[in-house]
């Protein structure tokens, strides 16, 4: 019986590593957007049976079941397919219904290809353009699909509301499982004394982690780096650990070039200040980290785990406030700052009273994750076994 894992960002192999140790199998890394992906795994973790190679190439493996932690248009027609899912991928494209079908319907094919390849005109007319979805119920295209995975492995109550409104979940395709990445928190398999190390900054200062996200599909920019990214770092000053973890998208479609070279500039001239490699698991940074620094992303979510202060970057003055995207409302967790000169001030209120919003964060928590007692990689890793022996 064969497991294969296939990923195309370190952000994916960081979530499905756990399990991957666990079940045993091939990983598979494309580096189709990463070139240097292959590398970081191979020389970060050389006993993982590892092969570069494209998702069309799968199937040469011979898998039983088949393991991705990322939505994909395009997937093998055979094995059994397993999603971990990445992150909460609560934006409203991951979201689409059209995401847990099969792609290989003729219907679905050309409404993909008219909304990624036709002049925007003609993309209005895409059975998957979000804003016509309702309209074109009456064509009944979800019964013309089949279900794409026989195994969903689900975070917590808030995904599972989600799926249950998109009608996506059966009887049998799901299980709660919680986030196997965070088991490293709970079980105390962290060492605050190597990571401060590692990054080669002082362990006896407060330590601020500035975690941006990309730019998105949105018609607006999400991401705080251009606008307010150099003023973020200036305002933490000089007496704080400073991290600056961006989204790996940021790196790898080269984004903002002059706000980063700024950034980076900055970082290179202060002191315990670190922009760690794009590949970088961010759940140790957040481990040691005293204050999170984020805008528009899901980081904010698994940071309720760690029930430490949390201040948002909003740059885009309620431009993108819609109060259903859990990036906006989970906002209730922390402090907002539009004024970049705010947060040297608001991280010194965060440092004297962290326990302010407590129990906010707590709630939030409990409701983004089933459960954090340390076994959600057991749980994912036995739910594959099991499927795999059917």
């Amino acid at each position: 019986m064969m497991i294969v894992y296939y990923i195309r960002s370190a952000t994916e192999f960081n979530y499905m590593l756990p399990i991957l140790k666990k079940t045993g199998g091939i990983l598979v890394v494309d580096t189709t957007y990463s070139k240097s992906l292959n590398d970081y795994v191979v020389s970060r973790y050389p006993a993982v049976n590892c092969r570069q190679d494209k998702m069309r190439n799968l199937l040469i493996y011979h898998p039983d079941v088949i393991v991705f932690a990322g939505n994909y248009r395009w997937v093998p027609k055979k094995g059994k397919l397993v999603q971990l899912f990445h992150g909460l991928v609560d934006k409203n494209s991951e979201f689409s219904k059209a995401h847990f079908k099969n792609n290989h319907n003729p219907l679905w094919v050309i409404s993909f290809v008219i909304q990624k390849y036709f002049p925007i005109c003609f993309r209005k007319f895409s059975l998957l353009n979000n804003e016509l979805w309702e309209p074109f119920k009456i064509l009944e295209l979800d019964k013309l699909i089949e279900n794409r995975y026989d195994l969903m492995c689900l975070v917590g109550k808030h995904m599972e509301e989600k799926f249950r409104e998109m009608d996506v979940l059966s009887d049998s395709n799901w299980k709660r499982i919680g986030m196997p990445r965070l088991d490293c928190v709970a079980n105390n398999e962290l060492s605050r004394e190597e990571i401060f190390k590692d990054l080669n900054i002082d362990p006896k200062l407060k330590t601020i982690l500035y975690a941006p996200t990309w730019r998105g599909i949105q018609k607006v920019n999400l991401s705080s780096i251009p606008d307010m990214g150099i003023k973020i770092c200036k305002s933490v000053g000089d007496n704080f650990n400073f991290i600056f973890k961006p989204h790996p998208n940021v790196e790898a479609y080269d984004e903002f070039p002059e706000a980063m070279k700024k950034i980076e500039r900055y970082i290179k001239t202060h002191q315990n200040s670190v922009f760690p490699d794009s590949s970088t698991d961010i759940i140790p940074l957040m481990h040691i980290s005293d204050v999170l620094i984020t805008d528009f992303s899901t980081v904010g979510i698994e940071y309720l785990a760690f029930d430490k202060p949390i201040l948002f970057a909003d740059h885009l003055d309620d431009k993108y406030n819609d109060p259903n995207l859990v990036e906006v409302w989970i906002r209730e967790a922390g402090e907002i700052i539009m004024d970049p000169r705010e947060f040297k001030k608001m991280i010194k209120t965060c440092l004297d009273n962290p326990s302010e919003k407590s129990e906010i964060r707590r709630k939030l928590r409990d409701y983004f994750f089933y459960s954090l007692d340390g076994k959600a990689t057991e749980r994912a890793a036995k739910v594959i076994l099991d499927l795999e022996k059917q």
